[in-house]
């Protein structure tokens, strides 16, 4: 079956309607606020958040680590080994209202940066 150019627009705007509503950026002032900027330019370019919340995660993620052939005899992988390490990471999430006549951002920030930004609701 061939598609023809109107069936792939088609398709792609379907697709576009499927996806969930993520925010990746919003405007706070005359800036871009996105994913990966630093808490510390956030607070400089929008100020200190309408609400905020702090809560710490555990993540497990995988390391490499240098096996010392004088220790471990046989070392698998040549002396470097993967291994699974549990981690704690900083999660806050920050709130900021800019009124009735615009959406609420809720902002996750891991570890100081923007990991990501959603609409809420219209604000008070």
């Amino acid at each position: 079956m061939r598609f023809f150019p109107k069936y792939t627009l088609v398709l792609s705007v379907v697709g576009l309607l499927c996806a969930p509503v993520h925010a990746m950026s919003f405007r706070c002032n005359s800036y871009v606020i996105d994913n990966g900027m630093h808490k510390a330019e956030l607070i400089q370019k929008c100020g200190t958040p309408a609400s905020a919340s702090f809560r710490m995660e555990k993540r497990t993620v995988r390391v490499r680590k240098y096996i010392d052939p004088q220790t471990y005899p046989r070392p698998v992988n040549g002396t470097v080994v993967e291994v699974e390490k549990e981690v704690e990471v900083p999660i806050e999430e920050w709130i900021y209202n800019f009124g009735p006549h615009q959406f609420m951002q809720l902002v996750i920030l891991e570890e100081g940066r923007i990991r990501s930004i959603s609409d809420m609701g219209y604000g008070r």
